[in-house]
């Protein structure tokens, strides 16, 4: 969790919260919590704020790609619980990062204040509200392996008469971007279309490339197929004599 910012970074988060509650007690104080059912089966993470601890808070979640293809495309969903109801309006922001200090928003990741609603103070350990968002998609991404990515939910709960909400049930589903030999080049399959990157084009087509630990893919669009192609693999390139490249 990282408190008091409204677009932090991941070294800025604190990873402590405070003791649970359950149906017997009626916590007030501000801060970051663990929010638990009155049974302490279920259990999810948040924030509720108070003069003394303000709005808003980031919980954020740290992940790395271990596959040995890009990820070209995530598919997430998660559910907001409110523990305790209140006249202070609060509401959920969705966003997600390549570097955790940049982040994107995703709109279709967002729960607004109309959809939580306020009312009278109230505790709802034994059976919380839960605001399901259902599964959507980031694409257009290139997450190579190793590589990491970053989500943040930002609680924004207001003023001392806070309403206490937390996040649970997050699942993250990739796409990987891997060659599929059939005859077709889909939008992003060799990594990133662009030209010196996975692709070149030029005046007779445009050539794809990418590998894997076992392979290595080569895809043309856009030829003459009453010509032929040549293609020149060297294992052990080094520099031409002439002065150019060995690119």
């Amino acid at each position: 969790m990282s408190p008091l910012r409204s677009s932090p970074s991941w070294a800025s988060g604190v990873g402590t919260s405070t003791v649970a509650y359950t149906s017997s007690g009626a916590p007030a104080t501000g801060g970051t919590y663990i929010w638990g059912n009155t049974a302490n089966t279920d259990t999810s993470v948040g924030a509720m704020t108070s003069g003394s601890f303000a709005s808003p808070n980031n919980l954020m979640a740290f992940y790395v790609n271990s596959n040995a293809n890009p990820i070209s495309a995530l598919a997430i969903s998660y559910n907001a619980k409110k523990y305790r109801t209140n006249t202070a309006a609060a509401s959920v922001q969705f966003f997600y990062s390549l570097n955790g200090t940049t982040w994107t928003a995703v709109t279709a990741g967002d729960i607004a204040a109309a959809t939580i609603g306020t009312g009278t103070s109230a505790y709802t350990f034994g059976t919380p509200t839960t605001y399901t968002v259902s599964s959507f998609n980031i694409t257009g991404l290139n997450i190579t392996n190793a590589s990491n990515f970053y989500l943040r939910w930002n609680i924004n709960t207001t003023g001392g008469n806070s309403q206490a909400i937390g996040i649970d049930d997050v699942s993250v589903t990739p796409t990987f971007s891997g060659v599929t030999v059939n005859g077709t080049i889909a939008a992003n399959e060799y990594g990133v279309h662009t030209n010196g990157s996975n692709q070149q084009s030029s005046a007779t087509g445009t050539w794809y490339m990418s590998s894997d630990a076992t392979n290595l893919y080569i895809g043309i669009s856009g030829a003459n197929t009453a010509e032929g192609a040549v293609l020149y693999l060297d294992r052990n390139p080094i520099t031409p004599v002439n002065g150019g490249t060995n690119t």
